[in-house]
């Protein structure tokens, strides 16, 4: 059978890529006081959590905190001490080329660097592998007697395809074919791994990497979808149990039972990948539709998430009586691959961080994350880490990566070494311990203060997010940079059923709406349009001011009048991120971000910063940046606006401690 090979150029993201690095990892043993061992670990592109020690019956409220440290690589202890590292977020198990997992001694290493890590107080996460497990996945069928490829994606003309990432690799014989996840040797192979990692008796901690599910091979035109007979079969039987006979017959489905999506697609016009990839390009871009397109897509959100659900379920019945948390690397950010689920305990992420990226500005999925009140942890993406390895002069502007990270709720990797594309691993030239060490010995600034104080909600639904999300970035642009502190609220779609009640809008004292959102989406949702237009004035319909669509019109003075809170700085292109205890009521915390800089990408320090307060009771204020000691700031009350004065010198990030006089700082 043939192949079909990608270039990655054409990819608008790096889902997921493969790299060797040496790693020492220090282990104990009962034979010897200290073994070091130098593992080339398999590096890939999504990162994990860190969690805290827990008993089996620790509650996630109590294993995850805003102030966590992570690692994305074990590196060396006296690394992870100057980072004040609290886990390893890439916990990689003993994989081909270089690993064999099936080896004694090879997993004995790993189940002993995972005590390693937790005797010093941190967590190692393990990884199940989709993508990357390719390799591993040629051993497991090899020892089962099984073809591989029998079980990889096709494309519409029955070709097997590459991951674009691993493209022109081999191994024993194989190529690094795309499997899918539909497949029910791979979902063995899937809990295969599982039995592997929970043979560390100290693990805690297991990350899915289902981000490279056959969702993401059924994405967009670059993608060649996946037609394999399991997907196929998967297909009619979601079909039947969806529609009733009359929809699948509107549909242009005569006979379900008979029905294969490849076949209909090809009585279409559609014979080839090329053809495929075509009419794909077409129809996302308002052109001619492809039959089945969005029908096709929901299906493979509705599989990846009963996957994940599986897994979840399966790995806690193994792991029991011992407490296991599972986390997934399917972006939050992408309403086609998203896998929202009560059972998941944290999600993870790579976020493009390069300003000309606007699509996939970083703030609207912190807002995601925040409105299901989950724990969420990002780095950039390696596209962002290459920029910055070619020109080192950049590394400033990371700095600014993780203050507004962590300045909404999330927590940004260590970046002490990062997985890039094509230049070698970056390692900062610039010093990022003193930062979160200063994060570390002010946790309580990140752990006490989880809320936002936002008086302004966007509503956002997922499927609008795909078709506008220049639009609604724009919006969300815009109240960032007036320093308007705003929630999102998900509105329900068939990808993610959140229905937005009216007493929940009612709760803010605006509500904006990206107007073609409203009239594409919302008008069909009755309910959702109902309680909209009930708020009467409350309501912002915010349109476009020029034919781009990117621009929105929007009367930011008129929005902060109506607001009974709002916080404002002395100078341009400071950031202000309040966010409050529901605890301390009496007590706030406000972010502070530098987002200054000259043409030479260098931070510009910004001096005698002050922040004005609008109806805040608060009397005494402490400012904590990374580097000073706390200073004593100056409040000074005028009517209904506090002046919050003393800060002489404001480098990339502090955060401004407000209390009533009577409380002491923490």
């Amino acid at each position: 059978m043939s192949q079909i090979k990608f270039d990655l150029d054409d990819l608008d993201d790096h889902e997921s890529n493969e790299q060797y690095e040496v790693f020492e990892l220090e282990a104990q043993c009962s034979r010897c006081k200290k073994l070091a061992l130098i593992f080339k670990f398999l590096k890939t592109s999504a990162f994990f959590l860190s969690f805290v020690s827990m008993s089996p019956l620790a509650s996630v409220a109590q294993v995850f905190q805003k102030s966590d440290i992570l690692l994305c690589y074990p590196q060396t202890k006296s690394i992870r001490d100057k980072y004040s590292a609290t886990g390893i977020a890439w916990g990689v198990l003993p994989i081909p080329p270089h690993w064999d997992i099936e080896n004694r001694d090879h997993i004995n290493f790993f189940t002993q660097n995972v005590r390693t890590i937790s005797e010093e107080g941190r967590t190692f996460h393990a990884r199940i592998e989709f993508d990357a497990g390719w390799e591993l996945f040629i051993d497991y069928c090899l020892r089962n007697g099984l073809t591989y490829t029998d079980y990889a994606c096709k494309s519409i003309d029955d070709q097997n395809f590459e991951y674009p990432w691993f493209a022109g690799r081999s191994y024993k014989g194989g190529r690094p074919y795309w499997l899918s996840s539909h497949s029910a040797v791979f979902r063995d192979f899937l809990k295969y791994q599982i039995d592997k990692a929970l043979l560390a008796d100290h693990l805690k901690v297991l990350m899915l990497d289902a981000q490279t599910s056959s969702a993401l091979a059924c994405r967009d035109q670059w993608s060649s979808g996946d037609f394999s007979t399991a997907s196929m079969a998967a297909f009619s039987v979601w079909l039947q149990q969806e529609y009733t006979p009359n929809k699948l017959n509107a549909l242009g489905i005569q006979d379900i039972q008979t029905f294969d999506y490849r076949r209909f697609l090809k009585q279409h016009g559609v014979h080839t990948d090329a053809n495929y990839k075509n009419r794909v390009q077409q129809h996302v871009s308002n052109g001619t539709q492809l039959p089945l397109y969005e029908e096709f897509r929901l299906f493979q959100n509705v599989a990846i998430r009963e996957l994940t659900a599986d897994l979840i379920a399966y790995a806690r019945d193994q792991a029991n009586p011992r407490g296991i948390l599972v986390g997934t690397s399917s972006p939050l950010g992408d309403p086609y691959r998203s896998t929202v689920l009560e059972e998941l305990d944290f999600y993870q992420q790579e976020l493009a961080m390069a300003k000309s990226d606007f699509a996939h500005k970083p703030t609207l999925t912190y807002k995601f994350a925040e409105s299901l009140d989950t724990h969420f942890i990002l780095t950039a993406e390696p596209s962002d880490w290459e920029c910055i390895n070619r020109d080192k002069s950049h590394e400033p502007e990371v700095k600014q990566w993780i203050a507004e990270a962590y300045a909404q709720g999330a927590v940004f990797i260590a970046p002490a070494e990062q997985w890039t594309i094509k230049s070698g691993n970056y390692t900062p030239s610039t010093d990022f311990t003193s930062l979160y060490k200063w994060i570390a010995e002010n946790a309580s600034l990140f752990n006490d203060f989880t809320e936002t104080q936002a008086e302004v909600a966007l509503v956002v639904s997922r499927e609008a997010t795909r078709k506008y999300v220049y639009r609604i970035n724009s919006i969300v642009h815009a109240l960032e940079e007036a320093n308007v502190a705003f929630d999102v609220l998900v509105a329900g779609d068939a990808y993610f059923k959140n229905p937005a009640s009216f007493n929940t809008l009612d709760h803010y004292k605006k509500v904006l709406v990206q107007e073609d959102e409203y009239n594409w989406f919302i008008s069909k949702n009755v309910s959702l349009k109902n309680s909209l237009d009930l708020l009467g004035d409350k309501l912002y319909r915010v349109g476009t001011h020029n034919g781009d669509g990117q621009t929105q019109a929007i009367d930011l003075r008129s929005l902060k009048k109506s607001l009974d809170y709002a916080v404002s700085c002395s100078a341009h292109g400071v950031r202000l991120y309040p966010r409050i205890s529901s605890t301390q009521p009496n007590s706030m915390v406000v972010h502070v971000v530098n987002t200054n800089y000259d043409n030479t990408h260098q931070l510009v320090v910004q001096n005698g910063l002050r922040l004005n307060l609008k109806n805040s009771g608060y009397s005494k204020a402490t400012f904590y940046q990374a580097g000073e000691a706390p200073i004593q700031l100056t409040v000074t009350a005028t009517g209904n606006n506090l002046e919050v004065s003393g800060i002489d010198s404001l480098d990339s990030w502090g955060v401004v401690l407000l209390k009533n006089g009577f409380e002491s700082n923490p």
